[in-house]
């Protein structure tokens, strides 16, 4: 059998025939009575021999796959869709309020951007804006990483960067701002193949995936009205892009670069832009209108289900419906909540039986929730209930 790099891929030796082939070897040399057991001075030699060999081949297949789009994972990812001209996008830090503690003290509390904070999860912050800090003092920090992180309302905070006359952070009443995770390989993968995919097929298609690619841009529906009457409030011969995220500007020049001859944009922004010609265009789109989803769970919990199993299935639901738990499953806009959708995620979270599991935007019941063409599901921790 052929290994390394063939016609049909990437094919690796697996370790017994690595070491098989060491024996072999060391047999045609020392002949064929020498003992080669495990634990044989001789036997142990070529055992290493071969591991150190195996994660060669190892790196050999990692490195094969790093530039094929369907198997990169993490920086080679990045690397590999900056080709085609993309850039993985960045989430946002999660934000809270703090109170900083100095009593008594003559000397105000120096709060420099190195200073940190650390939550009860372990999570680490520093603050927005550096500087001195008297008693008492109000002050807004930020999570070090961009990720999107539970924070209690009540949280005991860490001083992990000793200041002199800083005595403590209390957590203040006011609810934290949850931020976004940076986007997953799933997310980045299906953004990329889009990109290649899309762009030779069709005018609006070309336009869909222009779009997908604007910094921030995390939904996008095009709705094409081609008959010769109104539908659902969108004129003849018409299209709306509905979309979530980016600037206005870049959208605008998004759908201006793709925009299809002879027919009209319909939507509820305007944004000028300039053409090549110094005429001014006005290009039209839509933000959806979010809807509120208010969710309550009622689970029987066993010795397997984790001491923050609440807080962790609150997030696996922002993760499925933000299309981060299951790769190609996600709310998006015009997408109705199927409440059978919901137990995918909550069974990612071990050591649970749900007992009652009721939806609402606001009034809970367990029917599906109809969400329009121009609205899209909104799922926030606030509004997550769980009892266990």
């Amino acid at each position: 059998m052929s290994f390394g790099v063939t016609p049909t891929g990437f094919v690796g030796k697996p370790l017994a025939d690595q070491l098989a082939e060491f024996e072999a070897g060391w047999r045609a040399i020392f002949g064929n009575d020498v003992d080669l057991s495990p634990d044989t001075p001789d036997g142990e030699v070529l055992a290493l021999v071969a591991a150190a060999l195996d994660e060669a081949w190892q790196a050999g297949e990692a490195t094969y796959f790093s530039y094929r789009l369907r198997q990169a994972v993490g920086t080679a990812l990045s690397d590999l869709v900056a080709l085609i001209g993309l850039s993985r996008l960045l989430g946002t830090p999660t934000t809270v309020t703090v109170v900083v503690n100095t009593p008594g003290a003559l000397v105000l509390a120096d709060l420099s951007s190195s200073f940190r904070i650390e939550s009860e999860a372990g999570d680490l912050f520093e603050p927005v804006t550096p500087g001195t800090s008297g008693d008492a003092d109000i002050r807004t920090f930020k999570s070090v990483e961009n990720a999107a992180l539970i924070v209690s309302p009540t949280e005991t905070w860490k001083v992990v960067t000793p200041v002199a006359n800083l005595q403590g952070i209390d957590s203040n009443a006011t609810p934290p701002v949850i931020g976004t995770n940076d986007e997953s390989d799933a997310t980045l993968r299906a953004r990329a193949l889009l990109s290649t995919e899309n762009g030779a097929t069709n005018i609006l298609e070309s336009l869909y995936s222009a779009l997908l690619q604007v910094p921030g841009v995390s939904r996008v529906r095009v709705y094409v009205n081609a008959t010769a009457g109104t539908v659902d409030g969108r004129p003849p011969h018409s299209y709306e892009v509905v979309i979530v995220g980016g600037a206005d500007a870049d959208i605008a020049n998004a759908i201006w670069q793709n925009h299809p001859v002879g027919i009209e944009l319909f939507g509820t922004t305007t944004e000028n832009i300039s053409d090549s010609q110094g005429f001014t265009q006005p290009i039209k789109f839509t933000r959806p209108t979010l809807v509120p989803i208010i969710i309550d769970i009622v689970t029987s919990s066993t010795s397997e289900y984790p001491s923050t199993g609440d807080d962790e299935m609150k997030q696996a639901i922002l993760d499925y419906a933000a299309g981060t738990l299951v790769e190609g499953e996600q709310f998006g806009i015009g997408d109705d909540v199927l409440i059978s959708r919901l137990y995918t995620a909550l069974n990612s979270i071990p050591g649970h039986n749900v007992t009652a599991l009721q939806i609402g935007a606001p009034g809970l019941g367990t029917a599906d929730l109809v969400i329009d063409e121009d609205e899209i599901a909104d799922f926030q921790l606030v509004n997550i209930t769980v009892t266990s």
